[in-house]
C-alpha cells in the first residue's frame, strides 16, 4: 500500500464517476456562437431579486442554461446520466459539425439540414420551460388520458384472451413506462371472479425523460422531411437567443399569436437562432428559398418575440438597447427565492420518487 488514490477499476466505479451533474440544457457549443474575443456573452435576466442588479451580465457559457441534476435519473438505485449523453451523441455532436458550415455561408447538404431539424427537435423539448409546459399540460389532460387508457387496455387484452393471441410489448416502451403503474385496488367492489384495476402514473423527471424519448425517436422525425431555411436580419442587426431558443409560433398580427404551435400544425412557423447572423426556420406545409433576408420590421418583430419566448435569460453578443423594452424584468426577491429552493429540491425529490417507483414494482 503507497497511500497513492488508487482509481476504482470497476465498470459501476467508473461509471459512476463520469455522472454529468451539470446539466446545460443549452449547449454550451451553441452559445459559443454569441460570444466575444473574451468568450463571454452578455445575459439579461428576466427575473431578479432587487433594482441594484445590473441589467445585463458579462459571463462564460458554463455559467448560465444549466441546472443540477436535471436529467439525472435514479435506475436501479444508483444515478445515471443516460439521457445526458444520448443527446449529446444523436443531436448535439451532428448539429455541432454543421454550425461552422452555417457560420461560414458553406453549402448544407440534405443531412445537414436534418441534423439541423432535428437539433431544433432537441431543443425544443428539453429545457425548464418544456418541463414546466409539460407539467401544466399533464395536470389537466393525464385524468382522463389514463381512463381511456386503461379502458382500451381492457379492452385488447379481453380481445386477445378470446382469440388466444399474445400481446407483444411495443419496442422501445420501457421510457414512456416506467412512469405508469396499474395496480390492483383490492378495497374496491368487484363482480365475482373479477378485480378492480387502477392506472396511477407520476408526472415528474421520469416521464418528462421518457415523453422527451418518445417524442425524439418518433414524431419528430417528421421535421426531417419539411424544407428550412436560414434567415438572415435586417443589415446591422443581429438574433439573439436564450434558455429556451426555439420557437413554435402561430402568428397572425403582433396582437395576435400565440407560441403553442405543433410540430406537425399547418401554418405553424418553426425557428431558433443559429447564431447572431443565422436562423433557422420552416414553416410547416409551406416552402420557402433556402437563404432569406428579414426586413427591418420584421426582425425587429421577431427579436421582440425572441424575448418574449425566453424563460430566465436572454442571450446577445452584446447588450441590446431594446430588450428591456420588449422584456421588463421582473423585480421579486420571494419569487427568486422560491426558484432557487424548488430546483435545489429537485434532484433530491425526483430521486425519492424514482426510487419509490422501482420499489412498488418490486412489490407487485
Amino acid at each position: 500500500m503507497t497511500g497513492r488514490d488508487i482509481p476504482d477499476p470497476s465498470p459501476l466505479g467508473q461509471l459512476m464517476s463520469e455522472i454529468t451533474h451539470r446539466n446545460h440544457f443549452v449547449p454550451q457549443f451553441y452559445l459559443q456562437e454569441w460570444t466575444d474575443e473574451h468568450r463571454k456573452l452578455w445575459s439579461y435576466r428576466t427575473l431578479v431579486a432587487h433594482e441594484n442588479v445590473p441589467m445585463w451580465s458579462h459571463i462564460s457559457t458554463r455559467s448560465v442554461a444549466a441546472r443540477m441534476d436535471l436529467y439525472t435519473e435514479v435506475v436501479d438505485g444508483a444515478e445515471v446520466d443516460e439521457f445526458e449523453h444520448w443527446v449529446k451523441g444523436e443531436f448535439e455532436d451532428p448539429a455541432a459539425e454543421v454550425l461552422p458550415k452555417v457560420r461560414q455561408g458553406g453549402i448544407l447538404e440534405a443531412k445537414d439540414w436534418e441534423r439541423l431539424a432535428m437539433f431544433f427537435a432537441s431543443q425544443d423539448v428539453r429545457t425548464p420551460t418544456s418541463l414546466i409546459e409539460s407539467l401544466q399540460r399533464w395536470s389537466r389532460e393525464l385524468p382522463d388520458l389514463l381512463n381511456k387508457t386503461i379502458r382500451e387496455s381492457v379492452d385488447r387484452l379481453e380481445d386477445a384472451k378470446r382469440r388466444g393471441v399474445q400481446i407483444a410489448a411495443p419496442p422501445d416502451s420501457h421510457a414512456m413506462v416506467r412512469p405508469f403503474r396499474v395496480v390492483i385496488d383490492r378495497e374496491a367492489e368487484a363482480p365475482p371472479g373479477m378485480v378492480q384495476i387502477r392506472a396511477e402514473v407520476t408526472p415528474g423527471r421520469s416521464l418528462w425523460l421518457g415523453s422527451m424519448k418518445h417524442l425524439l425517436k418518433g414524431v419528430a422525425e417528421t421535421l426531417m422531411t419539411y424544407r428550412w431555411s436560414l434567415v438572415e436580419p435586417s443589415t446591422g442587426l443581429e438574433w439573439l437567443t436564450s434558455d429556451h431558443p426555439t420557437m413554435r409560433l402561430n402568428y397572425n398580427s403582433a396582437q395576435d399569436y400565440s407560441f403553442g404551435g405543433g410540430w406537425g400544425f399547418r401554418g405553424t412557423d418553426l425557428l431558433m437562432p443559429l447564431s447572431p447572423k443565422h436562423l433557422l426556420f420552416t414553416q410547416v406545409a409551406k416552402e420557402h428559398p433556402r437563404h432569406l433576408q428579414f426586413t427591418p420590421e420584421q426582425t425587429r418583430e421577431l427579436q421582440r418575440l425572441l424575448c418574449g419566448r425566453a424563460h430566465r435569460e436572454i442571450f446577445a453578443r452584446t447588450p441590446e438597447d431594446y430588450v428591456p423594452s420588449f422584456r421588463p424584468r421582473v423585480v421579486d426577491a420571494a419569487m427568486v427565492r422560491h426558484e432557487e429552493e424548488e430546483w435545489a429540491r429537485w434532484h433530491r425529490q425526483q430521486g425519492e420518487l424514482e426510487r419509490e417507483m422501482e420499489s412498488d414494482d418490486r412489490s407487485t
